[in-house]
């Protein structure tokens, strides 16, 4: 294939963010725009005009993380759970620095 897709980071000039499809973003907390244009890999020419995407990321959903456990010395290990309405979320423990 003589042609790819080069994302930007702006209309015209910029930094080119990423190449391909898929293209994943980088982390973003905030609307962000990607400028997509083809690129011919042979003859080096590209797109007169670069498309907008416009990302705009959703908060996350609430975590259920359970009810507290009360461990003490001795009394052996606890069994934790998170649960929430997005399947593709990942937890991850950490001790609390209360």
């Amino acid at each position: 294939m003589s042609t790819v897709i080069r994302w930007f980071d702006s209309p015209t000039g910029g930094i080119q963010v990423g190449s391909g499809t898929p293209f994943v973003t980088p982390f973003a907390c905030s609307t962000k725009t990607y400028y997509a244009e083809e690129f011919n890999t042979i003859t080096g020419c590209f797109s007169v005009a670069r498309s907008s995407i416009v990302v705009t990321p959703t908060a996350a959903v609430a975590i259920n993380a359970g009810l507290d456990t009360v461990l003490c010395n001795l009394a052996g290990p606890a069994t934790l759970t998170a649960t929430s309405a997005n399947m593709n979320y990942v937890y991850t423990w950490s001790p609390s620095t209360d």
